[in-house]
């Protein structure tokens, strides 16, 4: 009876297969890491989208009623302006010189005037000292005695997990001289205003708002918006 030989894998085939498999695992993981750093990139970027563009909803929404009166005036049926529309104190409005900080007021308890200490409202990029180390936030103003930014009490508004690295307001404003078109409706309107003209004031307000996130300033974003103030301001030159 004949002995039938079986041989096996040598020491050089187990080597190379030992190599082989180690590559492909090690492709598979470093694959794997990569998959995981991309989603949780994306994760990233998505939370703090959403983020700034809440920020900015809020700021777009509320500059938005800057000057709202209510309906204290007399009635307009006589078709002529009310003198409290005229000298609105609710038209309290200011951009700073850097263009970070915008304030202003409306009347948000629907009462008579003067303008009441929590109807002057702002929002500014800020260093918070509260963090560690420090860092630029987003604040919103809830009530001050008086209009500029420096005035009043602000509260943060911005994520743990955000810096935000630049603000901006930019103001547009369309004057129709009321006076012009009073005297001569055949006419074109007239965007100037001359010393004594009644001057309707159109504003539109440009945001800018740019941030990243604290542990990874690689993850960064910018949005932008604008809004047009509803209630239209009278001046006299």
């Amino acid at each position: 009876m004949r002995l039938r030989s079986v041989s096996g894998l040598t020491l050089i085939e187990l080597l190379i297969a030992f190599v082989v498999g180690a590559a492909v695992v090690a492709g598979a993981i470093k694959l794997f890491g990569v998959s995981s750093q991309g989603r949780s990139d994306i994760n990233k970027i998505n939370t703090l989208n959403r983020d700034l563009r809440s920020m900015l909803d809020l700021m777009l929404r509320d500059i938005r009623r800057t000057g709202y009166l209510g309906a204290h005036p007399d009635s307009d049926a006589d078709g002529k302006i009310d003198a409290i529309f005229k000298n609105n104190p609710f038209n309290e409005f200011q951009i700073n010189d850097d263009a970070s900080c915008i304030v202003y007021a409306y009347n948000k308890n629907s009462n008579a005037p003067p303008v009441e200490n929590n109807e002057r409202f702002g929002f500014k990029l800020m260093i918070d000292k509260s963090f560690s180390p420090p860092k630029k936030v987003l604040k919103v103003r809830r009530s001050a005695p008086s209009l500029p930014c420096h005035s009043g009490s602000w509260e943060n508004m911005t994520a743990p997990d955000v810096e935000i690295t630049a603000l901006t307001f930019i103001l547009t404003e369309t004057l129709f001289n009321i006076t012009s078109a009073i005297n001569l409706p055949a006419a074109p309107i007239v965007h100037s205003c001359n010393p004594g003209d009644q001057c309707l004031s159109v504003r539109q307000v440009d945001v800018r708002l740019s941030g990243y996130v604290t542990d990874d300033p690689a993850i960064k974003q910018t949005v932008a918006g604008s809004v047009k103030i509803r209630n239209d301001y009278f001046a006299v030159r």
